[in-house]
């Protein structure tokens, strides 16, 4: 009796053996991704989680945020849904999106079970961080003076007045750091702000406008990461007169330079000459600055001389090319023949104060 309850024992573990090997074993669950990931990434409406296996059956899709153990900070109205049996996905409506320059930490808790009961071993943890600021453009303006420089800088989002004037610079000659002053734009709402050197720029020198790490968005608290030059320009040199433009009756361009006693090959179209200059000049200053011996044909008459001059010139970028020099052009009220003549005389006083006040723009 013994050996019967002895053998029957022996059988009925190797059944449990057997039974224990022919049973598959429960593949645990795990989270493949997290989607967006890394650093200034685009602004979107989704936040979607991957498992390496089915969680739940096709059928209600949707859930509620009680029945999802997963937690986000900064929060996030996520209204939850599985896109497929293995996907799910937070989806944020268009009104109320990721917010700019923000790390956003995702805690994944285990509670999400497939259907046999397997769940996360342990939480997982993800960050991204959305996009931060950064320069899109840069436009001159003006010239205060031929030293300074006005610039009107935009980002891809609002930032704060302190940041840019601590992270915006000029870097001058020899690599010295330059502040500027900085002020808003009004039609860019926080994006635009026209910046200045708070001290004179070297003149007919080489700059650059750098931005560094540090710039804040009013959006968010992670500061910007850029560390780039982002506008480069030459200052203007001191004011002088190059000479004169002339364009024969044959249409050809001759350039006359200044104090040359030797005149032209060609006669001069006196409705097509135009002045030189190293550095823009104002109408108004270059009228008082300025006496032709003799007076154009037409002076004193109902035709103005300066009518077609215009300082809109003056917010050009300063090249260094001489196609580009600063240029104003005088006309008489009628075509002429004669072989030019006619001198110009510069007042030195008054060309002085007109230099100091004239370089308003790039040239």
């Amino acid at each position: 009796m013994r050996h019967l309850l002895r053998l029957s024992f022996c059988l009925l573990l190797m059944m449990c053996a057997t039974f224990s090997v022919a049973q598959p074993q429960r593949e645990l669950l795990k989270l493949l991704r997290v989607t967006p990931a890394g650093d200034d990434v685009p602004l979107g409406t989704q936040i979607v989680f991957e498992f390496n296996r089915p969680v739940v059956p096709l059928g209600r899709m949707e859930r509620q945020a009680e029945e999802i153990p997963i937690a986000i900070m900064p929060p996030l109205p996520c209204a939850w849904r599985w896109l497929n049996t293995t996907t799910l996905a937070c989806e944020l409506g268009e009104r109320s999106p990721m917010a700019r320059a923000t790390r956003y930490t995702v805690t994944v808790r285990p509670g999400i079970q497939t259907e046999d009961g397997a769940t996360l071993a342990a939480p997982v943890t993800h960050t991204f961080l959305t996009q931060r600021p950064k320069v899109t453009d840069l436009k001159h303006q003006i010239w205060v003076s031929p030293g300074t420089p006005e610039l009107l800088v935009l980002f891809d989002q609002p930032v704060t007045s302190s940041s840019v004037t601590h992270h915006v610079y000029i870097q001058a000659p020899a690599k010295k750091r330059v502040a500027i002053s900085a002020s808003e734009a009004p039609k860019h709402k926080g994006r635009g702000w026209l910046i200045r050197p708070v001290e004179e720029l070297p003149q007919d020198a080489s700059a650059a406008v750098w931005v560094e790490p540090g710039i804040v968005s009013t959006q968010g608290r992670e500061p910007g990461g850029e560390q780039r030059a982002v506008y480069a320009f030459d200052t203007l040199p001191p004011l002088r007169v190059f000479g004169l433009s002339c364009v024969s009756n044959a249409g050809q361009t001759t350039t006359i330079p200044a104090l040359t006693k030797r005149l032209p090959q060609q006669q001069c179209d006196p409705q097509r000459l135009a002045l030189l200059f190293s550095a823009p000049v104002l109408k108004g200053g270059a009228q008082q600055a300025l006496r032709l011996t003799p007076t154009l044909p037409g002076a004193g008459t109902d035709h103005d001389p300066w009518g077609n001059v215009s300082d809109a010139s003056l917010s050009r970028s300063r090249t260094r090319s001489v196609a580009s020099w600063p240029r104003l052009s005088i006309s008489s009220s009628r075509p002429s023949t004669s072989h030019l003549s006619s001198s110009c005389v510069i007042r030195s006083r008054s060309w002085s104060s007109m230099s100091r006040r004239t370089c308003l723009s790039k040239c």
